[in-house]
């Protein structure tokens, strides 16, 4: 029996409990051996039930210092669907109002029963004005704590408000949303969810995954400019400039990891769409000083971001070795095609036996190349602090010897977002020689302890709403080739020397991340690992013991993380498939 493994579910066991009860940890027991046939069978099993929205309604009338909520209907991709009115009629919390916004005077009435014909008022679009200037007129005119967007053909779950506003007054967000799916108008049949992760400001530049429903404080919303210069002409683009900036501004952002929000139709305009966010975009980063490139990927739909350098800093680029000649030979030939010039390459030397790669180092030396020994047994974190002892750079690459860069542009890439304010760590999208993916990203507690996303996936396919080829934050990146500041290198210690092989990249970003970094996952940074894909079975009792070792390390320091969840993965996520399968639905979504 593996009492270490016993001791950590024990642990888990515990947690739940503290924190969910005994119905919630049975719940969440349930919830982990339970199989599903479909994505929808899944929601129906998840969705609230008849008891607690009666639990919700009585909970609402006891409420002392209700939070007013205003509603703000914004035309539908199907102008004729009217899905939110009667949605809204059906919550279970009643303190709210809206106001549905016209692009003219509809002929038809909205059915809006008699008792909420005092919830809801009417107003006609201003041609004079641009979108958001009158959304922010009509936010200044309400006594609302809480504004809620959405489109008229939007469905809400009959407990979003009740969420939202305990939420709200638990700790007190500014920004707020939920994850979503799609439903059929035909059948009813729920499918498409949209599991998103916790706030990734990189994402958020990357396309608008929070989508078309979100809530933010009156004070955050009072805060935006209204960019009438922009000439802003869709509903889509408004909505994200107006998320774009209130999460720029935020303190504390809010994800409700349920399925709250329902979808019937999906934007046809794109390219207008696109154009209009690029300039949302661009204006953005000029507003808050990082300048980018932005291009639009339509294949993927999501933009590209390449940050302007404001400075021209040396990086060193730290690559240990022992002989594989022709392999490092591959790597510094790759990095000799790169269009950034300052830079400095180490070798740290590591137990070589063949003259082949003692020949060789001679040979780099005449270049310029920095070749330094490490004497002793193999600890890729110890390699790595030392040569990072002897780098001159202000920003480090550690980069292993198998990989063979592909995107020359890659120096500049990834320093664009490592001098970003508040960015740790920048990775890379790496694939196998056979053109499928190697890593796109690292998921904490994913098969235990952490693990690459997408291993194997064909390098064209995008996986789960295109996330392969989304810049965006991750928890943890490989090491096999990244990037982070010498200053947050040593505000962090280094990396963990106790780990000599395993984990020792999701550990240090772990730290950054702990130190208040984001650690960025840039799809455009492309390289070739020829890491066998059969290469690190610990199959020998020495190797194993380690690893043992290495992985008990790891479950007692980041328990945290591990018990509550990645935040940039989702909790309704498998923990056993590194391909956004949901739990208990064997298949990717």
């Amino acid at each position: 029996m593996n009492y270490k493994l016993l001791k950590y579910k024990m642990k888990k066991a515990k947690y739940l409990y503290e924190k969910h009860g005994v119905k919630g940890l049975s719940n969440k027991i349930l919830d982990k051996n339970k199989k599903y046939n479909s994505y929808s069978e899944w929601f129906y099993e998840h969705a609230v039930s008849n008891k607690e929205i009666d639990k919700q309604c009585q909970k609402t009338i006891k409420m002392l210092n209700k939070p007013c909520v205003e509603v703000i209907i914004l035309p539908g991709i199907n102008e004729d669907s009217n899905k939110a009115i009667p949605s809204l009629e059906e919550q279970t919390y009643s303190e709210w109002t809206s106001i549905i916004l016209e692009n003219e005077p509809r002929k038809k009435g909205y059915g809006i029963k008699d008792d909420y014909m005092n919830s809801f008022e009417k107003a006609i679009r201003d041609k004079d004005k641009s979108m958001l200037e009158q959304i922010h007129d009509m936010v200044r005119n309400t006594d609302a704590d809480i504004i809620l967007f959405t489109r008229l053909d939007k469905e809400f779950a009959p407990n979003y408000l009740y969420e939202l506003v305990n939420s709200y007054l638990d700790k007190t967000f500014e920004v707020y949303y939920t994850d979503s799916d799609f439903v059929a108008e035909v059948d009813g049949e729920h499918y498409a969810p949209d599991f998103k992760p916790d706030y990734s400001i990189d994402m958020l530049r990357s396309c608008n995954y929070i989508g078309e429903v979100f809530a933010i404080s009156k004070t955050t919303l009072m805060n935006i400019e209204t960019d009438k210069e922009l000439g802003l002409e869709t509903v889509e683009s408004t909505l994200y400039s107006v998320i774009l900036q209130s999460c720029e501004n935020a303190r504390v952002i809010t994800h409700c990891p349920q399925v709250l929000v329902h979808n019937v139709y999906e934007s046809e305009d794109i390219d207008k769409i696109f154009e209009e966010e690029k300039r949302i975009l661009e204006k953005q980063l000029n507003r808050v000083e990082q300048p980018a490139d932005v291009q639009i990927n339509k294949q993927y739909k999501v933009f590209d971001l390449k940050y302007k350098l404001k400075e021209h800093p040396l990086v060193s680029i730290l690559i240990p070795n022992k002989d594989q000649v022709e392999t490092l030979a591959r790597c510094i030939e790759s990095i000799e095609k790169s269009t950034y010039d300052n830079y400095e390459v180490i070798i740290i030397e590591n137990n070589s036996t063949e003259e082949e790669t003692f020949a060789y180092y001679e040979e780099v030396k005449k270049k310029g190349i920095k070749v330094v020994v490490w004497k002793s047994i193999f600890n890729y974190s110890a390699i790595n602090n030392f040569g990072a002892s002897h780098a001159k750079g202000d920003y480090y690459v550690l980069l292993n010897n198998d990989i063979e860069i592909t995107s020359p542009d890659w120096m500049e890439r990834m320093l664009g977002n490592c001098m970003r304010p508040g960015i740790g760590i920048v990775g890379a999208h790496l694939y196998y020689p056979d053109k499928t993916v190697q890593h796109a990203g690292i998921v904490v507690g994913l098969g235990g302890v952490a693990q690459n996303l997408y291993p194997g996936l064909d390098g064209k396919v995008g996986g789960y709403h295109n996330r392969v080829f989304t810049q965006q934050n991750y928890s943890a990146i490989t090491a096999a080739m990244f990037m982070v500041s010498k200053k947050i290198f040593q505000q962090v210690g280094g990396l963990e020397e106790r780990l000599q092989v395993a984990f020792n990249d999701v550990d240090f970003c772990l730290k950054v991340a702990k130190a208040g970094y984001w650690n960025v996952y840039d799809p455009n940074v492309t390289a070739l690992h020829y890491e066998s894909k059969s290469r690190g079975k610990e199959d020998t009792p020495e190797k194993k013991l380690r690893f043992a070792g290495e992985i008990d390390y790891m479950r007692t320091k980041w328990k945290g993380i591990l018990l509550e969840g990645d935040p940039f993965y989702n909790v309704n996520l498998s923990m056993a498939r590194p391909d956004f399968a949901l739990e208990g639905l064997d298949e990717a979504l």
